[in-house]
């Protein structure tokens, strides 16, 4: 049987005391996991959701370079229909222009807070309509994407409780019970 291996390392999530958005009327969930079938996840992305934002943090192992980063981040924001980008480029070869322009563009990119304690000064961008940011905290990579969230509020913290997830990351599960769960959430594995 396949089965969903957690990371060896901390996962992060969007802290919405930051900007002071109401925990109340929030929801948050598993997005999604980037590695090899049976082995540690390289990558968890989690999401957060509440009125006019939604941001996803993905948690990485690797120590990305600068590069790779800024593509990841802008990927998170543009790869994918799981963040409600309100100007999305129409076409997948204009995305992939979009995705490579902010990771090769030094002037998008700008110095952000520190998103977590212990962590380095995050570098963040603007796009049209949607935010990016990543830092290295401790020894993960934190890539963020978000809309309806500024770039200089973006703050995360690590998972401490699973209870407000529709699973718990950090236990190992059969790949059926992953996808039938993304399934009846309305979101693809």
């Amino acid at each position: 049987m396949n089965y969903y291996v957690p990371p060896r390392f901390d996962l992060f999530e969007f802290d919405e005391e930051s900007p002071g958005l109401s925990a109340q009327s929030s929801q948050r969930w598993f997005s999604h996991w980037n590695g090899l079938i049976g082995k540690p996840a390289e990558e968890v992305t989690l999401a957060w959701s509440a009125a006019g934002a939604t941001v996803l943090v993905a948690t990485s192992g690797r120590d990305e370079p600068t590069a790779f980063a800024r593509l990841a981040a802008a990927h998170l924001a543009l790869g994918g229909t799981v963040l409600p980008v309100p100007s999305r480029p129409g076409s997948t070869a204009a995305v992939q222009r979009e995705i490579r322009r902010y990771c090769e563009t030094e002037e998008l990119w700008v110095p952000g807070p520190v998103m977590a304690p212990g962590g380095s000064r995050s570098q963040v961008a603007a796009g049209d309509g949607f935010s990016l940011a990543y830092s290295r905290v401790g020894g993960e990579t934190v890539l963020v994407a978000a809309v309806g969230i500024r770039p200089d509020r973006l703050r995360v913290r690590k998972v401490t409780g699973w209870e407000a997830y529709d699973l718990d990351a950090t236990r190992s599960r059969p790949l059926s019970e992953l996808d039938a769960l993304l399934a009846a959430h309305g979101r693809d594995g």
